[in-house]
């Protein structure tokens, strides 16, 4: 368990490292580049044509991007544990498709 909370603090810490390196970078606006502001402009076309209006798509891409960055840690925090039944299920196709029928039933 204290591995866990040692990976969050060092991911916590990467994330303002990098929004350091980002602020240094002169960009056009008041606000700094930073790493969400980033994710917004990459996943801003994605959510656009999941549509989410053109006015919103820098805001959800953000979002869209912490969450994918999150998964990540996830996986990761799995394959440390050596996928554990649990981890499986995440990511297994097959395992979703029965739980979804447990379920309904």
């Amino acid at each position: 368990m204290v591995s866990v909370g040692a990976m969050l603090l060092e991911l916590a810490a990467l994330v303002a490292l990098l929004n350091s390196l980002f602020s240094l970078i002169t960009f056009p606006g008041d606000d700094p580049l930073t790493l969400q502001r980033l994710f917004g402009y990459v996943f801003a076309p994605l959510t656009w044509l999941m549509s989410i209006p053109w006015s919103e798509a820098q805001i959800s891409g953000s979002l869209m991007g912490t969450k994918a960055a999150l998964n990540e840690l996830l996986v990761l925090l799995c394959k440390r544990r050596g996928f554990t039944p649990r981890c499986r299920a995440r990511r297994s196709v097959k395992s979703a498709a029965l739980s979804a029928d447990e379920v309904l039933q």
